[in-house]
């Protein structure tokens, strides 16, 4: 676990310097000295993720299930990123459909984290403001996530008018 929480902003300035997009949360997890894996075969059915602040190799690791779409897997990993950067400091195992946990005040900080990571905020700026993109499709390809989880992040940062 960091020794201090860190914002969005500041994981991507230190674990994705190139600032190019698509972002991957696997390899801000690596550079962070966090192992990424896909749940071991046999799992409990119905797991998106899991997070362990000490793993199996002595340091933190995250688990995602490999059956998933790619865009989930991707979201999965950027929500256990928030769980390790904002410092939950226990074991976090995430199902895909458990409605308990969804208001679950760290469940939803780290998905407000897993978004503020694959869609930041001044990106989605700078390509919707400043250079015209508009096109859900286009914006959902750029950031490699789903419609629906773009479409939920322009109408929480104020792009969608209703």
């Amino acid at each position: 676990m960091p020794d201090h929480i860190m914002t969005p902003t500041d994981v991507l300035s230190q674990h994705w310097p190139s600032a190019e997009l698509p972002i991957d949360p696997a390899i801000i997890a690596r550079n962070a000295g966090i192992d990424v894996e896909p749940l071991p075969v046999g799992s409990a059915p119905g797991i998106s993720g899991e997070y362990l602040p000490l793993g199996p190799k002595g340091r933190p690791v995250i688990y995602y299930n490999a059956d998933d779409p790619e865009n989930r897997i991707r979201f999965t990993i950027a929500h256990e990123l928030g769980h390790h950067f904002l410092g939950h400091g226990r074991s976090f195992r995430d199902f895909r459909e458990n409605s308990a946990e969804r208001y679950n005040p760290c469940e939803v900080a780290a998905n407000r984290f897993a978004a503020d990571i694959l869609m930041p905020r001044v990106y989605l700026n700078v390509l919707i403001n400043k250079k015209g993109i508009t096109s859900l499709q286009e914006l959902t390809n750029l950031f490699q996530v789903s419609e629906a989880a773009m479409t939920y992040r322009l109408g929480n940062l104020g792009f969608l008018s209703t």
